[in-house]
């Protein structure tokens, strides 16, 4: 029971990092340059890309110490889906 859910959590937080990969590069990163000036939306995007990618690599940490190196059970992983 616990391995499952253990999987789950793994699964799910894989998701939601991808999900936010591709919704801030894809979707809003081109908004904010479309819809502020350029300057502006530079500032911007230069003061939210660091907790951004402060919350990537701790959610990476996250998943990975709670099985092991995550990279080394990527095939098994994805052979499971």
């Amino acid at each position: 029971m616990i391995g499952a859910v253990v999987r789950y959590a793994r699964r799910l937080s894989l998701a939601i990092w991808i999900g936010q990969m591709v919704f801030f590069g894809a979707i809003f990163a081109p908004r904010v340059f479309r819809v502020l000036e350029r300057p502006v939306a530079g500032n911007l995007q230069a003061h939210l890309f660091p907790p951004y990618f402060a919350m990537g690599l701790v959610g990476d940490f996250l998943r990975q110490s709670e099985g092991g190196l995550f990279l080394t059970k990527l095939p098994q992983f994805v052979c499971q889906l």
